[in-house]
Order: structure tokens, then C-alpha cells, then sequence
């Protein structure tokens, strides 16, 4: 994923006129999204500037959308041709509550999803290799949280984690961490440094579209952080949590909610799914 040139002036994220990368999250109901289509839908964002995709999992639970001859692979095969992908690889469908345990629970759990990872990365290993030079790195499905990850010990066995799964790979890493506030901004950017000292990139969520957390209080973690670590602009609209239900983000809506940064730091997209205009429009469950 290409950096953003370093630079001591500011970004709209919601205006950015490109993206480093554009997230997408499969679900079995884009298979009906005809090649033709969906061939239209890569050529447009590259024409819009976007350089690489990350495409969030490849197996989520027990779905793995026909593996490395279904159609998942066939139309990251199509948007290959207009861009490098970045490899989504295991998500499980319980992270969520899995991962907020007490620390004995959560280091098992971790080294289980990594695990997990591992396998998922093993079964596609020969598509990957034979696509090597479009393929822009591996991404990690889990997300990190301060909250998740309060204390010295379940930092470092994190870490420890993470740069054992980077050092048995030759891709690129990342991984995407979203803000709960439990940490200051500085503890936070150290901690977020900590983790790329591991190998690993670090994306982070700016949160606009869920709207957990003030506009101002985000913008403080923000300016915190290194110019290395990437930015993850939000352009939906989150209307339920549980469950999540989620519409495009309108454009009075970005321009309400965006959220500045650094132009040094990478940017990145969420989501393909919210991207408006579309020649063809991913369904919205």
C-alpha cells in the first residue's frame, strides 16, 4: 500500500479525492454480481484513484466461499487487474465476545485465532504464490482495541503473537484497531507503535460511521499517532448496532462528521459495500 507523501498539512478523509485501499467485506449474496458487473465496479475505483483493495477475509467461520476455485477468488482475480489486493485471511464469527475474557481465556483464544489464520493462509497458499506480484500483503480479520488490551501482559503476549505470525511469512502484515478510550491519546499511539515494531501495519479506524465516540475526542488519538500508522475513513452510516445495520453515508453527512489527519498518513476505506455513486452497487443486507 503506497504512503501518502509526508506532509505538515492536514486531510479531509471524507473529501480525500483517493484511497490507498478501499475495504470489502464478502458475503455470499455478491456472487450474484455478474463478472461484467462487477468488472465495471473495479475499473470505476481505480478510475476514482483507488490503488489497492483489502479484501477483509477469505473465510469467515465455516464459509470460505468455494476456496481458491469459487467465486470469491474468481473476482479477486478481476480486481487484481486493476489493483494489488491486500489478503483477508480467518474471521470468526464470535471475535467479539471471545476475545473480551479473562487474560488466561484470552491468550488460549488468541493463539487459537492465529492459528486459525495460519490454516486459512495454508489452504491458498498456491493461489497466492502464482498471483505474487499482486498481491500487496496478508490482513488479519481480528480487530484490536484498547479495551481489549489494557494491560503490559496482554500487550506483550499480543505482540509476542503477532511477530511470530509475520516472521513465518513473507507478505506484508496488517491489522486494524478501532478506539474504545480507556487508554489517553499518548498511551495509545505508544501502544499502536509497540505493535508495529512487531512487522505488522497498523490501520485505524476513525470511527465516524458508528459514532462511538465525539468527533473531537477521536481527533485527539489521531493526532497522536505516527504518520506510518493508517487511517480508515468510515463512509457509512451505522442506524443499528445489534444487529449491525448499515445504509452509504450521504454527503452532508460526511462533510458533518469528517475527521482530519495528517496527510502523511496512508488512507484507507470503509467500505466498498458504502461506496457511492456505483455503476453497480454491492447488495446491502
Amino acid at each position: 500500500m503506497p504512503l501518502c507523501s509526508a506532509s505538515t498539512g492536514t486531510t479531509s478523509l471524507s473529501q480525500a479525492a483517493h484511497s490507498d485501499a478501499l475495504f470489502y467485506q464478502p458475503l455470499n449474496m455478491d456472487k450474484a454480481l455478474s463478472e461484467v458487473k462487477w468488472k465495471a465496479n473495479t475499473h470505476y475505483l481505480h478510475e476514482q484513484g483507488v490503488s489497492s483493495a483489502v479484501v477483509q477475509w477469505t473465510q469467515f467461520g465455516d464459509e470460505t466461499f468455494g476456496g481458491e476455485h469459487g467465486w470469491l477468488a474468481s473476482r479477486l482475480d478481476l480486481w487484481m487487474k486493476q489493483s494489488p489486493v491486500w489478503f483477508g485471511l480467518y474471521s470468526d464469527p464470535e471475535y467479539f465476545s471471545a476475545i473480551d475474557v479473562p487474560a488466561d481465556e484470552q491468550r488460549l483464544y488468541l493463539d487459537a485465532l492465529l492459528s486459525k489464520n495460519e490454516e486459512t493462509l495454508s489452504a491458498w497458499t498456491t493461489w497466492l504464490d502464482t498471483r505474487r506480484e499482486r498481491v500487496a500483503g496478508l490482513y488479519l480479520p481480528f480487530e484490536l482495541s484498547d479495551y481489549y488490551f489494557q494491560t503490559t501482559a496482554s500487550q506483550h503476549h499480543l505482540n509476542h503473537a503477532l511477530r511470530r505470525f509475520a516472521d513465518n511469512t513473507t507478505h506484508p502484515v496488517a491489522i486494524s484497531v478501532f478506539i474504545n478510550g480507556v487508554m489517553p491519546p499518548e498511551t495509545f499511539a505508544a501502544w499502536i507503535s509497540s505493535i508495529q515494531q512487531t512487522g505488522v501495519k497498523v490501520w485505524l479506524q476513525n470511527g465516524r460511521g458508528t459514532g462511538a465516540l465525539p468527533k473531537a475526542t477521536v481527533q485527539r488519538y489521531i493526532e497522536a499517532l505516527p504518520c506510518d500508522v493508517g487511517i480508515i475513513d468510515e463512509i457509512f452510516h451505522q442506524e443499528s448496532a445489534s444487529p449491525f445495520k448499515a445504509r452509504p453515508m450521504t454527503d452532508a453527512e460526511k462533510q458533518k462528521a469528517q475527521i482530519a489527519a495528517e496527510a502523511c498518513h496512508p488512507h484507507l476505506t470503509f467500505s466498498f459495500r458504502y461506496w457511492r455513486p456505483m455503476p453497480f452497487p454491492l447488495p446491502i443486507p
